[in-house]
């Protein structure tokens, strides 16, 4: 099953912002991305709700690759639970619903608190949106913002000093 929730950092947050200063930056902007991306893995797993499915717990489950060519460097933070399904409902929430069984005539089947329970029938009350991916994301680009003027004053600082 493909991945749905998925989060990417590279340098293309950076590159309409500093087309104009071509390679100069690309040393900070590799070490400041790693940085951006390690931080951005930290808090989604932070904020990711003590949710289990099973014995599995959903926070637990959140990764991060790194990708790499020559010319630029990608991490990809993603969740590697079966039913991506369910990361979306914590992501973005759900209403109050009703669950009922698949088959006709079946019984739903889970645990609460130890005890086994059988039912037709239940009245979920909806579940609260964590914004876990979507706030980061947000945050994300005031740092790729200060990130990027200071890229722009180290750049000014090396032309000043006649070393660009």
């Amino acid at each position: 099953m493909p991945v749905k929730l998925t989060f990417k950092i590279d340098e293309r947050l950076f590159i309409a912002k500093i087309r104009g200063v071509g390679t100069k930056v690309i040393p900070y902007i590799k070490s400041d991305i790693r940085d951006l991306a390690e931080w951005a893995f930290g808090e989604i797993k932070k904020r990711t709700p003590e949710t289990s499915s099973g014995r599995t717990v959903i926070k637990d489950l959140w990764t991060i690759a790194k990708t790499a060519t020559a010319a630029r460097e990608q991490f990809v933070i993603a969740n590697l639970y079966y039913d991506q399904d369910v990361l979306m409902y914590i992501e973005k929430g759900t209403p109050p619903h009703v669950i009922t069984p698949q088959k006709l005539g079946g019984l739903l089947h889970f645990f609460i608190g130890g005890n086994e329970i059988f039912t037709r029938l239940v009245k979920h009350p909806g579940t609260p949106a964590h914004h876990m991916v979507g706030s980061v994301r947000a945050e994300l680009r005031s740092k790729v913002d200060w990130l990027t003027k200071r890229f722009f004053d180290h750049v000014r600082r090396l032309e000043a000093m006649g070393i660009t």
